[in-house]
């Protein structure tokens, strides 16, 4: 049972391991916390939980599982995985540090090349050319184009199946052979 004191409304240390044995098992870093941030918040749990039970070699243990299994992104995780056993609770969170700003860093230089390549396409459609000077392109670049094209229905040259006109007498055959009609 839950014992709290009548003056201060705080709980009794069981209790409060138990609060923060909760917290720590159903840990996971927040969409905006940094991995430090993350870090610190674990060794307070573990702190919490073990601190007059468990040496401080097994507390960092426990605080580096949980760093990896709480944390947001897979590939930081992944990251602090390798080498995890040889490596202290520090030495993992300046890898995570670095994974985690790499990643960041790369997410903003792709934002930054969208935003990039929006503005050129508002600055070409923006350019508006006169129609004297787009109709004569428009009208020498359809027949070159078709041209090339062959039709999968019929095999003709010229257009595409869904334009072919051959298309829906070569359905209505191939029903009527499903069915068992015969062609006139």
């Amino acid at each position: 049972a839950v014992v709290s004191t009548q003056s201060t409304g705080a709980l009794t240390p069981p209790a409060q391991r138990l609060e923060a044995a909760v917290k720590l098992k159903h840990a996971k870093q927040g969409e905006k916390e940094s991995i430090v941030d993350f870090a610190d918040r674990l060794k307070e749990l573990v702190t919490q939980c073990y601190e007059d039970k468990l040496d401080d070699k097994y507390m960092e243990e426990i605080t580096k599982d949980h760093l990896v299994k709480g944390c947001l992104d897979d590939t930081v995780a992944v990251d602090m995985m390798s080498g995890m056993e040889k490596s202290t609770l520090n030495e993992i969170i300046q890898k995570a540090m670095a994974k985690e700003l790499a990643l960041k860093s790369r997410k903003m230089d792709k934002q930054r090349e969208l935003k990039e390549d929006s503005i050129a396409v508002l600055n070409i459609t923006d350019e508006t050319p006169n129609a004297e000077e787009t109709q004569p392109v428009q009208q020498q670049s359809t027949p070159d184009f078709r041209k090339n094209l062959t039709c999968y229905c019929c095999g003709k040259r010229g257009h595409f199946a869904k334009e072919c006109r051959r298309r829906n007498l070569r359905n209505i055959y191939e029903l009527m052979e499903v069915i068992g009609v015969r062609r006139a």
